[in-house]
């Protein structure tokens, strides 16, 4: 790791091939370029994580970021989760020497075979509208729900059409009800006709908050996997050896801490986060007005005005909180 970038390609084999020895149950990878025995590419996900990814929320996030390193350019590819009390893991990374769809294709392989429940259609996965991730997800997580980062279009529409259209962007992505959605989606056609084709191209299903299949447990972007880019910014300047030890270790730090936290509520039916939301949400509940319609309906109407519509037997409400973020 004190060496020299140039001679520290050498020792990628030896680190794989030691990384598999002590730890049979993870998952490491590495290929050299197909016409030389030059470094092109290596995948780590520890055991750790792929087992216990059963127990984390069903929400992927998936980016590849730029190293710093100027001698030896490289990307690094994340997949990211989040716990029940809201920590953020990485569960897998790969170095490449770009970001593509071929790349792209050996990551997510890796990743489907590496962690145990990843395959299941119940996984959300959140990303931006980079079209090799977006044809990746479709073809080897068959049937998974992927949605895009609403930061990454908002961007896109300002940049396109202009502020005016991204205020109104803003407005559309958290309709809750479809009606609403075509309205707004017919004023931003009005205002802007290229702006409304351009939105109109993207299904709702993709990032609108009615439509969107799967919870999201409070985040419409891909802040889980942006937030871990930044964690690691000091190692994305290292060489991929020390590149590759430095990430495996900050992971397994990191999982030490969540670990000991978890060992300290054992004793307890909620983790931290979910007793705080709770306790807001109750707080908050008690300054609603609710009026009864019928049997099977109330009228529920909120500290700031806003009205919503509860189905009393089906526990369901226009307000999608609970769609929206899988808590009471």
């Amino acid at each position: 790791m004190g060496g020299g970038d140039a001679k520290s390609f050498q020792s990628i084999p030896v680190v794989c091939a030691h990384l598999k020895a002590v730890y049979p149950n993870g998952h490491v990878d590495w290929e050299p370029q197909p016409d030389s025995r030059a470094f092109r590419r290596m995948f780590v996900c520890p055991s750790a994580f792929g087992r216990s990814f059963p127990y984390m929320r069903p929400h992927v996030g998936l980016d590849a970021c730029h190293s710093k390193n100027q001698c030896y350019p490289s990307f690094i590819m994340l997949a990211t989760c989040m716990d029940m009390n809201n920590n953020i893991s990485i569960i897998a990374y790969a170095i490449v020497d770009r970001e593509n769809e071929e790349n792209w294709v050996w990551f997510l392989i890796h990743l489907r075979d590496a962690v145990i429940g990843i395959e299941s259609q119940e996984i959300q996965y959140v990303s931006d509208r980079c079209k090799g991730i977006i044809n990746v997800v479709r073809n080897i997580f068959t049937g998974a729900s992927h949605v895009h980062c609403t930061i990454h279009l908002q961007r896109n529409v300002k940049q396109r059409f202009g502020t005016e259209m991204e205020k109104f962007f803003k407005v559309l992505h958290r309709c809750k009800i479809e009606e609403r959605y075509k309205q707004v989606l017919e004023a931003i056609t009005e205002k802007n006709p290229a702006c409304g084709q351009y939105l109109s191209n993207i299904l709702p299903a993709l990032y609108v908050i009615y439509a969107v299949r799967r919870p999201r447990f409070g985040h419409t972007t891909s802040n889980i996997v942006e937030i871990a880019n930044s964690a690691i910014l000091p190692v994305r300047s290292y060489g991929p050896l020390r590149m590759c030890i430095e990430l495996y270790l900050y992971m397994m730090e990191q999982k030490v801490k969540q670990h000991r936290l978890s060992l300290t509520l054992n004793e307890e039916r909620l983790t931290p986060y979910a007793a705080k939301y709770m306790a807001t949400q109750e707080e908050d509940a008690g300054r609603m007005r609710v009026r009864i319609a019928s049997l099977n309906e109330a009228l529920v109407q909120s500290s700031t005005g806003d009205l919503v519509v509860t189905l009393l037997p089906e526990c369901k409400c226009t307000c999608l909180v609970f769609k929206y973020m899988c808590l009471p």
